[in-house]
């Protein structure tokens, strides 16, 4: 039986090569933007838990983007300047002094999270969601 053979011939193919990569970089992007939004919901939260002597601690919880890799985007929510800084403290607040009885555990960061982890889920979800639907539209 004889053998048929067809070649193709495809052009472009570098362009839309580069074209996936600015698209990927974009959703990166928005999906950093989406992720920080949320982890903002538990920022504030903290915010409003922590004890306020100087108000120091309260104006250094911040939001940062930890990482973004080809698996995802890892946002943080801390005490800036907290190991060195000025605001080292923020540990013995929240999670108190074990030698000392008068630095009980108030925690700010923790109840945070765990008080507002279904909404922040909903909230990218929902935000991941609408962007697909303009990608896709």
């Amino acid at each position: 039986m004889a053998q048929k053979t067809m070649n193709v011939e495809v052009h472009g193919i570098e362009k839309l090569k580069r074209n996936i990569r600015k698209a990927q970089k974009a959703f990166y992007t928005q999906l950093e933007n989406i992720c920080r939004e949320a982890a903002e919901k538990i920022r504030d939260d903290a915010k409003s838990r922590v004890p306020v002597d100087t108000g120091r601690l309260q104006e250094n919880i911040m939001v940062d983007t930890v990482e973004i890799t080809k698996n995802g985007v890892e946002i943080g929510i801390g005490v800036k300047g907290g190991q060195q800084g000025d605001t080292f403290y923020w540990y013995f607040v929240e999670y108190g002094h074990q030698k000392d009885d008068n630095y009980p555990a108030q925690p700010f960061l923790r109840p945070a999270f765990d008080e507002n982890e279904e909404e922040v889920k909903r909230m990218i979800k929902k935000g991941v969601m609408e962007m697909l639907e303009r990608i896709l539209d």
